[in-house]
Formats: structure tokens, C-alpha cells, sequence
């Protein structure tokens, strides 16, 4: 629709390029609007809750209760040699690609578990639940030793299912114009 043409336009008219780079969500937090970007791109990819396998719908904070959690929960973090009070840690704690989407009620069971504690149980009861929100599969990542390195590994995996996710608005968009 024309609608999209205009975002895209306006996207690259703003930005000078419409591709997603994954220095561009170094320290961007869920202020951002590639956040936003996110969670188009989660919910296009049929994610899935993590405690009960059912769709992610709806849009954060209505009655289905979809919530941005942390995947390396803040008190973890904090817990772990990211200091609170420090500016640059707390950016990095709240980063664009240390958020997953999840139902209230699994963010709760959760809580402050570091991911190796409770993501091979995800991975085990639903195989393509962490691949659908972009989360390494490799393990060696889930502690907070290698949350740098995480990070990095998901900033590149989200941008690229970004870009792919505007290109193919850019072909649907060249389509309805012509």
C-alpha cells in the first residue's frame, strides 16, 4: 500500500539508508524505535510464548499481557559485575537484544534465573521457541561471562532478520505502486 511506500521512503530519507546495521542497537534500550522494530519482526516470525508455546499477539501491555523481558534478567546482571549506578552497564543491561517477548506469567516464573538455568528447559519443550525471537543457540553464550558476546551475536542475527523483513516490505511496496 501507499502507506508503506511512505515509511520506507521516509525511513531512508531520515536514516539515508533503510538497512539495519548491529552497531545500530548498540545501547539502545526500549526507548528506541528499532525496539519497536523488534517486536513487528517477532510476532511476523510466529513467535511463541516459552511456558506454554502459544502465539505471541496482541501488542505490549493489553489484556494478552505480552511483556519485554529480560533474557539476562537485570538482578542477574547486577548480580554478576554490572554495576546498577553505572551508566554504560545499565545500557548494556537493557539493550535492544537482551529483550525477548513473553506472557506476563512466563516473564514471573522466570524472574531473576540466569539464562542457563532456564532457557535449555525452553529449548527443550519447544525446539524453535528461541530461534523464532533470534536467541544463540550456542550455550557457552548464556552466561553472564559471555553476555557481551551474546549480545553481539544477537544485535547481528535481529538485524539481519530486520533487513529481511524490509525487504521484502520494499518488493510488496514496489508491487502495489506499479
Amino acid at each position: 500500500s501507499d502507506i508503506i511506500f511512505y515509511l520506507v521512503k521516509e525511513i531512508e530519507d531520515d536514516r539515508g539508508r533503510l538497512d539495519v546495521k548491529e552497531t545500530d542497537m548498540e545501547g539502545r534500550t526500549a526507548g528506541h524505535p528499532l525496539y519497536k522494530m523488534l517486536y513487528i519482526v517477532t510476532k511476523y516470525n510466529k513467535a511463541i510464548d516459552w511456558s506454554n508455546g502459544g502465539s505471541i499477539y496482541g501488542t505490549i501491555g493489553d489484556y494478552y499481557s505480552i511483556q519485554s523481558h529480560h533474557i539476562f534478567p537485570q538482578a542477574y546482571l547486577y548480580r554478576n559485575g554490572y554495576d546498577s549506578v553505572n551508566a554504560i552497564h545499565k545500557k548494556q543491561v537493557n539493550e535492544i537484544a537482551n529483550r525477548a517477548f513473553i506472557t506476563r506469567d512466563t516473564n514471573y516464573e522466570i524472574s531473576d534465573k540466569s539464562p542457563f538455568e532456564y532457557l535449555p528447559e525452553i529449548q527443550s519443550n519447544y525446539p524453535n521457541a528461541l530461534k523464532k525471537q533470534f536467541i544463540p543457540q550456542d550455550q557457552k553464550l548464556w552466561s553472564a561471562e559471555s553476555y557481551p558476546e551474546f549480545l553481539k551475536q544477537r544485535r547481528i542475527w535481529i538485524a539481519d532478520e530486520m533487513n529481511k523483513f524490509l525487504e521484502m516490505l520494499r518488493i510488496h511496496e514496489g508491487d502495489s505502486v506499479s
